[in-house]
């Protein structure tokens, strides 16, 4: 079976790094929770809704990461999170696994 983010970037919702994955959102600003899947495209992070057989749906946020604040990636082996803030407003995604190239090119477009 291949990488999630190997088929996001087919689809072209990720550049050739691949850094597509899917999380649980805990916070988003219209209060959505749930699967989404998070893709890397350039400097921006798309959040899309996410169905059944793991297929993107609508895109919910596309968030320019030179833009992001209080950036924090905890990758635990028992807790993992992505928390950031974009225009006042609160990102919060949990329960990823395997997604470690994912997240460093995350805090690596932050930096820029």
């Amino acid at each position: 079976m291949p990488r999630f983010g190997d088929v996001m970037r087919g689809r072209g919702l990720c550049d050739a790094r691949g850094a597509g994955f899917c999380a649980t959102a805990i916070r988003l600003p219209h209060g959505e929770v749930g699967v989404v899947a998070l893709c890397v495209k350039g400097n921006t992070l798309s959040v899309y809704e996410i169905g059944a057989r793991r297929d993107p749906g609508a895109l919910l946020y596309a968030v320019p990461l030179r833009e992001v604040g209080d950036l924090y990636v905890c990758m635990g082996q028992i807790r993992q999170k992505l928390r950031f803030t974009w225009r006042g407003e609160d990102y919060v995604f949990s329960k990823f696994l395997g997604v470690r190239a994912a997240l460093d090119v995350i805090k690596e477009e932050a930096k820029r």
